[in-house]
């Protein structure tokens, strides 16, 4: 067995090729300009190759993986599919105006567990849109009752929800009453008192009857 049987090709090999001459015929047969002799690499040397050689594939891999904003076109790349795996703690539900195709109202709900009422659980209601076009035609109050059931029959003992006070009375017909008041911090400039007002969120919440 020749020299070159033991040197084999590998993403890290444990020896390297290095120079010893200058002249003379090279023992690896590449033909001339110096003869050549295996250096095993150290311990340190390997592990300082493996570190590099990871750093290398991080950063392909951040490169490859980019998070932006989601996009109308996702839809046919497997978005819809990817939801589904949330299972029914967290649903998304839609009001569609079938004669043109058109989605006019949507609303969410997801599943809390709380510790302190024995991993009990709790519904949260959220995004709910109407579109300006389809107002009057109570499908907000739709959506709320679809979400309400489904966290009843999930088995969730209540469900909340955060609105602003303009909508409260909306809420309050829907089954909801006033609880406690919400508490935010903002990361952004304090808004004008008027605004803050208006923006006043309270807290509403609505036991299922089990």
């Amino acid at each position: 067995m020749g020299v070159e049987d033991n040197v084999t090709s590998r993403s890290l090999p444990d020896f390297d090729v290095v120079n010893s001459t200058v002249g003379g015929d090279n023992k690896l047969g590449n033909g001339g300009g110096g003869s050549a002799r295996l250096k095993k690499f150290s311990s340190k040397e390997l592990k300082y190759f493996r570190k590099k050689m990871h750093a290398n594939n991080s950063s392909s891999e951040e490169q490859k993986f980019q998070v932006r904003k989601l996009q109308i076109s996702d839809k046919n790349k497997g978005f819809i599919q990817l939801l589904s795996a949330l299972g029914d703690d967290h649903i998304i539900s839609v009001v569609e105006d079938e004669s043109p195709g058109k989605i006019i109202a949507t609303g969410s709900i997801f599943m809390e567990k709380k510790f302190l009422r024995n991993c009990g659980k709790v519904g949260h209601i959220e995004d709910v849109v109407v579109d300006s076009n389809a107002r009057g035609l109570k499908l907000g109050k739709k959506i709320i009752a679809f979400l309400t059931e489904h966290a009843r029959l999930m088995g969730c003992y209540k469900v909340i929800l955060d609105c602003s006070l303009e909508n409260k009375a909306f809420y309050e017909k829907c089954g909801f009453k006033q609880k406690d008041i919400q508490m935010i911090k903002y990361f952004i400039a304090v808004l004008p008192c008027s605004s803050f007002i208006s923006n006043w969120a309270f807290k509403l919440y609505a036991i299922p009857q089990l």
